[in-house]
């Protein structure tokens, strides 16, 4: 632009050296300075719209990306928590049961928190006026497995064995299984045995985990126990369960009606397939800290 400026100076001066002494001197100089006048003119007009131009595209860059991101808060809002609501606790005998092993007992390591079943704890009060524990868990399955924390290292050198047992704390023994507790702490599963796989509605299974922190199996061990119960979900219910489409929505449809087990084998498995998804594991903090087990939470 400068040069094209310094060019019609130049003419501009010729010009006016040569036709000084003629009569058409104030129309040449005239049309001379009316080109350099327009040349100002285009520049400023092309300069003009080009700050036209980003005025427009700016805002509306930035009016489609505040479109997004509210958008996307919206969706992140809008994600229900997976919240579990306890039920009325079942018919028949009372549950019962332990929920957590005390430390320090035959001769177990002292750990800040001990060991744990994975499963809803509810107090009511005995004929004798004090508080007892219920633990126990629903499923809408056949069979479902039982999860626990250790806070053990080098936790599979304990001898740990689940008994089963039919209709009550104190029934018929089922099965007897030993069982591998991992080797760091954390979260672990135990399967019910094959020949338990097959509870039909309102059928009732008691567990009990015996851990020894003796080798030679001596001495007191550590006890959970607790109960499993099989449902059937409503006409209703089965509909909202099958809409759902994720991991997510399913294991909130449970929660939300109570049915433990399911929920917690869901957001149980997808967090083994998909450690590092942080959506999953919100919803596991969520799902166990609704049902009292936030002492677990170790990540």
């Amino acid at each position: 632009m400068h040069d094209q400026n310094y060019s019609y100076y130049k003419l501009l001066r010729a010009t006016t050296t040569q036709l000084l002494t003629t009569d058409r001197l104030s129309h040449t100089i005239m049309k001379t300075y009316m080109q350099l006048i327009s040349s100002r003119i285009r520049v400023f007009q092309q300069g003009l719209s080009v700050i036209l131009l980003i005025g427009l595209v700016v805002p509306i860059a930035l009016g489609s990306f505040a479109e997004t991101t509210i958008a996307q808060s919206k969706v992140k809002l809008a994600r229900k928590s997976v919240r579990f609501r306890l039920p009325p606790i079942p018919k028949g005998d009372p549950p019962g049961g332990t929920g957590s092993g005390g430390a320090g007992r035959d001769n177990c390591p002292q750990v800040n928190v001990p060991l744990t079943v994975l499963m809803p704890t509810s107090l009511r009060t005995a004929q004798t006026g004090r508080q007892v524990k219920d633990v126990w868990g629903l499923t809408t399955t056949e069979s479902s497995p039982l999860w626990f924390y250790s806070p053990y290292s080098e936790g599979d050198r304990y001898p740990v064995e689940l008994i089963i047992r039919q209709d009550h704390r104190n029934g018929k023994i089922l099965a007897r299984r030993s069982v591998l507790m991992p080797k760091n702490p954390g979260v672990f599963t135990v399967l019910m045995p094959e020949s338990l796989m097959g509870m039909k509605v309102n059928d009732r299974r008691y567990w009990q985990l015996n851990l020894n922190c003796n080798p030679k199996r001596m001495g007191v061990p550590i006890r959970l126990e607790g109960m499993v119960q099989r449902v059937e979900v409503s006409p209703s219910d089965l509909k909202a369960l099958e809409t759902a489409e994720t991991p997510h929505d399913r294991a909130a449809q449970y929660a939300d009606r109570g049915i433990w087990l399911d929920a917690l084998n869901l957001l149980g498995n997808a967090r083994t397939a998909e450690p590092e998804n942080l959506e999953i594991k919100e919803d596991w903090r969520s799902l166990l800290d609704s049902a009292g087990l936030s002492t677990v939470l170790t990540d």
